[in-house]
């Protein structure tokens, strides 16, 4: 199976249960004692290292950056040194300190904390683990990886309080201004895929407005397909109104993305000004040979956040406008695809054109599969979930439902995307 999936950087409960972050009590090299448990409230990083380890040395300036440009918004740097007492005393220590200008606290860790964290095996340096504000362990990064840290800190961050992100960001805002508004992270995409018998998922973020949030979270999503190349495909995101786009399309495509998308205005439909603004990221997607993904949804029945007040034409109109790009249509395209019926042009304009089925469960009887299948070509849906908002599992009961032959359930699960994405079976 290949699903389409939209992720974000943190999650709430219901999308993925979290292992607790053991407690402890140590000391710190000052002789005070230190408990995690204090720190309750507040977003923790631990880093378990050692003064002889040259990677964990490497390690410092980065973390002293973190704690010195995060400690306003609460986020808590311990360094659990594990070096040993007999070679390297607390004075030693302090003068380790003092030396590399750290400006987070040091604690002697001690067997206990050793095997709560790592078990019986050595633990390997340095170890930093991410520990949310509810105590609960978000992330573990092994090794020095400037990149990883970056990516953890920013799910840190929203995890933490998502409201920072509403300035400038008012679609953002409408969407998941509600606590019941669900975020996942990499960790929890991987465990649902594993529960639903996933094998691939292309994955991407929010069509952002701002340039300092789209490229962060394209980071996230590039370091993430790094850490997972067999599990994961990556898409690159942001506002389609913003002029950096194009720029930052290209970038994120150089560096191992496969696509662009979910491309989205949701305060707003798909105008002039939009496919005007679209002109040079689909002018780089058509160099590089990528599909765009675009934000589409039907221009009638009930509102729901995310529903832009978009018509038809304005969907047809974009696809005539661009169609040497590969485009897929999110949710169904808003029903364009029932125009495939037609004669003359439409047909032609919509050569290139897939539809996927997001929220499908959402918006349309199963019977969708069958209409879409037997007007457009079931070579041209695709499976898309809208990850975490409903679990795979729903969608293959509806096609279930719909009786739609196990062929075309194959093309639907993963031959389609494979076609469309150039990924040749191991």
């Amino acid at each position: 199976l290949l699903s389409l999936m939209l992720l974000a950087w943190g999650c709430s409960d219901k999308a993925g249960a979290k292992p607790q972050a053991p407690n402890f009590t140590l000391m710190d090299i000052h002789g005070n004692q230190v408990s995690l448990h204090q720190f309750k409230g507040s977003p923790v990083i631990l880093d378990f290292w050692a003064t002889w380890c040259p990677p964990c040395r490497m390690s410092i300036p980065e973390l002293i950056k973190i704690q010195e440009e995060y400690k306003d918004k609460g986020l808590v740097v311990l360094g659990l040194s594990v070096d040993n007492p007999s070679q390297a005393s607390n004075a030693y220590l302090r003068e380790f300190k003092k030396e590399y200008k750290i400006n987070y606290r040091i604690l002697r860790a001690n067997h206990r904390v050793l095997t709560d964290y790592f078990g019986y095996e050595n633990p390997a340096i340095p170890t930093m683990f991410f520990v949310n504000a509810d105590g609960k362990i978000v992330d573990k990064i092994v090794g020095f990886n400037s990149t990883g840290v970056k990516r953890a800190l920013a799910e840190l961050e929203l995890r933490a309080d998502r409201s920072r992100f509403f300035e400038g960001e008012p679609a953002f805002k409408t969407i998941y201004a509600s606590s019941k508004a669900q975020l996942a992270g990499i960790e929890d995409l991987l465990a649902h895929m594993d529960r639903e018998g996933i094998d691939k998922s292309v994955i991407f973020g929010f069509p952002w407005e701002r340039s300092d949030n789209f490229k962060r979270h394209n980071d996230y999503i590039l370091e993430a397909v790094g850490r997972y190349p067999d599990r994961l495909i990556g898409f690159a995101c942001f506002s389609p109104l913003s002029p950096k786009g194009a720029r930052e399309a290209e970038r994120c495509i150089s560096s191992g993305l496969k696509g662009v998308g979910e491309l989205a205005v949701y305060g707003g439909g798909i105008n002039r000004s939009v496919i005007e603004a679209l002109r040079d990221v689909m002018a780089v997607c058509e160099k590089l040979d990528v599909p765009v993904l675009v934000h589409t949804n039907e221009p009638v029945g009930h509102q729901y956040p995310g529903k832009a007040p978009m018509t038809l034409k304005q969907i047809y109109d974009l696809v005539k406008e661009f169609t040497e790009n590969r485009i897929i249509l999110a949710h169904w395209g808003g029903g364009l695809f029932f125009y495939g019926l037609m004669k003359k042009e439409v047909r032609e304009v919509l050569e290139n054109v897939w539809f996927d089925t997001a929220a499908s469960p959402f918006l349309y009887r199963p019977d969708v599969y069958k209409i879409a299948g037997g007007t457009m070509g079931y070579e041209k849906i695709l499976f898309g979930t809208d990850f975490p908002l409903l679990p795979a599992g729903r969608y293959l009961m509806e096609m279930d439902s719909a009786g739609i032959s196990e062929e075309h359930r194959k093309k639907i699960l993963g031959e389609n995307a494979q076609i469309l994405l150039g990924i040749t079976e191991d």
